[in-house]
Parts: C-alpha cells; structure tokens; sequence
C-alpha cells in the first residue's frame, strides 16, 4: 500500500503516490514562518518549485492566513470539505478535510488533468489552483501549481522516483551530478563534493551550479565561480576579504573555513584545492573539494525558515597551498527549520514572566515579553507575526494562573 513521506526541502508537506494519483497532506494547524513578503503567515510550503521525482514535473505549493486570530479549524470554519467526496478547486485539482479536521488532502489525478501551456510560453500546466484559493472558511489560501519545462517532458511513472527518502545516497555511495559535480558520502558525519575547476571554463563571469542535492531532508547547493577583477586602482587591497586557505586537516578551528570579518557567517566547510592531472583535466585546472558533516546544526537561517547545516556564507575565495587565488565558493547546506510547537511557546513564556517580579506582571510591555519568549525559543525576527498570538494566549493564560490565590 502506498506510504505518505516528506517532501525535501518543504515544510509541513507530505505527499503519496498511488498509480497516476498525486496525494499532498498538511496540517492546517501548524504554522512555522512569516511569509517572504512578511505580510502573512506560512502554514505549508514546497519552498520553492520542487520536483515530483524524475517525472520531470515541479510543484509549488504555498498555504497561508494574513492573520492566525482568524484561522478557524472548527466545523463552521471547515466542515463543507469534511466528506469523503473531494471538492474541486481550480484547474485538475481536489480537497478535502481528512477525519482528523486538520489534515488537508489535496489530489491531483494525472490521467484527467487537461495540460495545457501557461501564459509564459515556458512552461505546461498540468495542475494549479488557478490564483491563491480559499480553505472553505478557514481564513487560510492555498496556491498550488504543478507544471514542467516546456522544453522538457513529463513521465508520471516516475513520479516518486528518487522522492522517497529511502532512494537516497547511503554511506559509502557517491552519485555524478550535472556540470561536474559529485558527491561522496563517505561517513554518517563526513560528505565531500569534488569539482574540477577549469579557468577557461569561467571567461565571461560564467558560474558553476550544482544541481540542487538532496539527502533526505537535508539540501545542499553549491555555486564555483572565477575571482572577481580589481575594479579600480585606487581600491585598497584590504577592502577584499582575506581568501579561504586550503587545508588538508584540521586546524585551530576545527578545520572548518574561516575569513577575516566573517568567522560568524562561515560554518562546518573544509576546502582543498590542488593542481588537478594535466592529462585529464588540461592546462591550468585544479581539483576543489568541499567536506562537511552533514549531522552538525548552527541555529535558524536569517529567514527563519531552515536550520544551516554548512554555510561559506556567501562567495569566498579559495587559495592553493602556494598563496595563490584560484576561484570563489557558495556552499550553502541547510534542512527545513521545525515548527515551534505550542508546549514550548508556553514553556517559554513560564521561564520569562517567572523570572520577573509578580508585582509589574501585569505592567510589562507586550513587545518586550515578546521579544524575550523568541529569544527563548530560538526564533528570528521573521517569525514575530507567526507566534504573536500564541505568545498572547499564553502569556493571559499564564496571568491568569498566577491571579488565582
């Protein structure tokens, strides 16, 4: 029987698959981020256009509300989609509520959808919600489109082809990448990436782009490009960041890449970069390999939405063992950030109001409470508008506890 399992790289999304029957689930009741815009607050996302396997097909899904004060989950807020029946809901797409009254069911019967090109040109429709679509009377949208490259094609027997965490690299395997790229899983806390950079290759400010790799929940993306040119005389040499040495073991960091001004942004990366076989690779070539251990975690992204795994923290640029600039990494591995549960909202709140006298309880500056309880939790500046009102039901909840003799 088919299993539901976690899209890569999403939040709050499951999916299943069952012959040509495409299955997404969400839990209406979770919420994780504010939005990009920072106007609403994320319910579920695909973060981004995900593929649907090796099918060939992408699947971007948002849901959100403007406001979780009007998120109503309740049978007068959702029960015209509690039925066994699925309800359609824009173009090759259906819902329904799942027995629980929280679970969102979103199908996509790939035999009756009627592809047909989207207004771009670049692309085929095969599923979307048509705009952002209301959840009955929930106070939450979902956006749905699910297409594929109109230079390309779309095989629905390979939907769940290389989806499923279980199909992915194990240790001990390595898997050959687009572009050059490999990757080498070499233990549970050691991955390496090899590349063979060649100068001639990056004339005109070409990059190199490591397909998107992903290892169960974790994504890792990589970006190789040349050294930038001196823009002018008159810059002072110290204006650049000092280059990321070449190391072969660890050093007084752990190993781990380090450049003046940003010990606080480079994270879990060792590099080597060697003169690569002039019978192979040609003249003026070099061998880069990026290590990294793949169990580490260094906190919330900037955004709230994922937990960095390994960061380069943006472009540096990498030297040989003879001083000499070869090019410039982006490496960037993260995994999606988890929800902060109500328990530990409520957690949170007990440690920050207990610590204050009992007399300004009632006195203090919600702000002030707020920005404390995210502080406790770990939470970014993004997240604010997710948890405010679960911090106010808290902190009344709390208030009232301690108001009782």
């Amino acid at each position: 029987m088919p299993q539901r399992f976690d899209i890569s790289g999403a939040q709050n999304l499951q999916m299943m698959v069952d012959g040509t029957v495409l299955y997404l689930y969400c839990d209406l009741s979770e919420n994780f981020n504010t939005s990009a815009s920072g106007k609403s607050v994320l319910i579920s996302s695909s973060g981004g256009n995900k593929p649907l396997g090796k099918s060939g097909a992408l699947l971007g899904l948002n849901i959100f509300t403007k406001s979780l004060e009007k998120r109503d989950l309740s049978k007068a807020g959702i029960g015209v989609l509690c039925t066994k029946d699925f309800t359609a809901v824009g173009d090759g797409c259906h819902w329904r509520i799942e027995d629980d009254m929280k679970t969102l069911c979103v199908k996509i019967d790939f035999d009756k959808v009627k592809a047909r090109a989207a207004a771009s040109g670049k692309s085929i429709l095969l599923a979307t919600t048509s705009g952002n679509k209301p959840i009955a009377s929930s106070g939450l949208s979902c956006g749905l489109n699910c297409y594929y490259p109109a230079t390309g094609t779309f095989d629905v027997a390979l939907l769940t082809e290389g989806a499923s965490p279980e199909d992915g690299l194990r240790v001990g395997q390595s898997a050959d990448l687009d572009g050059g790229f490999k990757v080498v899983y070499i233990s549970a806390n050691e991955m390496a990436i090899h590349y063979t950079y060649r100068k001639e290759d990056m004339a005109d400010g070409h990059v190199a782009s490591m397909p998107s790799f992903r290892l169960k929940d974790l994504t890792v993306t990589l970006y190789v490009a040349a050294v930038k040119a001196v823009r002018s005389r008159t810059e002072s040499a110290s204006a650049s960041p000092a280059p990321l040495q070449s190391q072969g073991s660890a050093g007084a960091h752990g190993g781990f890449l380090k450049e003046d001004g940003k010990e606080d942004k480079v994270r879990n990366v060792v590099v080597a970069c060697a003169p690569a076989d002039v019978d192979t690779a040609g003249s003026d070539a070099h061998t880069l390999e990026l290590t990294f251990d793949p169990t580490q975690s260094y906190g919330r992204s900037s955004s709230g939405k994922s937990m960095t795994v390994a960061a380069t923290g943006g472009f540096q640029r990498v030297v040989d063992r003879e001083g000499r600039v070869i090019c410039r990494v982006n490496l960037n591995a993260y995994r999606p950030a988890p929800s902060i549960t109500n328990d530990e909202v409520a957690a949170a709140v007990k440690k920050v109001l207990s610590g204050k006298p009992k007399a300004t309880l009632a006195s203090l500056p919600f702000k002030d409470v707020l920005a404390e309880v995210m502080e406790e939790v770990g939470a970014r500046e993004t997240m604010k508008e997710a948890l405010r009102a679960t911090v106010k039901t808290e902190v009344a909840a709390y208030l009232k506890d301690m108001a009782q003799p």
